[in-house]
């Protein structure tokens, strides 16, 4: 009832409360952004799903102070170097503040972030190759000597 009574008076589907549920389909990109940025998932992730060209940004709120220093960043104001084009263009409005802004409440509450070493696949798969060559050479160690030693001996007459 409350968001029907929203969109109404308002036109569109955003509460002013801030929705959680809203704020996640916007960072997923469910729901586009009124002015056309790009989804946050892009370079971003939340509870291990989205991008990982940007940081984690499970416990974003908690990390900004809460509500306030989130909304401030969310707006552009102070805004990161590499996020003022993003916010050039497309400004995020109250709305979609609000409704980003409970999510990344709620996501503080119950998520967990990802690791931190982003680069844990690569040095995982390096170390299996690793184990692969040396085992491969413990386990083949002999097969090109004795393939050698078979041409030798048939060079000889």
């Amino acid at each position: 009832m409350k968001y029907l009574l929203v969109f109404f008076l308002t036109g569109s589907i955003f509460s002013f409360a801030g929705d959680p549920l809203i704020g996640k389909k916007l960072f997923y990109g469910y729901f586009p952004f009124k002015n056309g940025g790009l989804q946050c998932m892009a370079c971003h992730q939340v509870n291990g799903k989205g991008g990982t060209l940007g940081p984690d940004l499970t416990k974003v709120y908690t990390r900004y102070g809460g509500s306030e220093g989130l909304k401030a960043v969310l707006s552009g104001e102070t805004a990161f170097p590499s996020m003022k084009p993003v916010f050039r263009n497309s400004p995020l409005t109250k709305e979609e503040i609000e409704n980003l802004s409970a999510f990344f409440e709620e996501a503080a509450k119950t998520g967990k972030e990802t690791g931190k070493l982003p680069g844990a696949k690569f040095f995982f798969a390096l170390g299996g190759f690793i184990v692969f060559l040396v085992g491969g050479q413990v386990f083949w160690r002999g097969r090109l000597k004795s393939v050698r030693k078979r041409l030798v001996e048939s060079s000889r007459y």
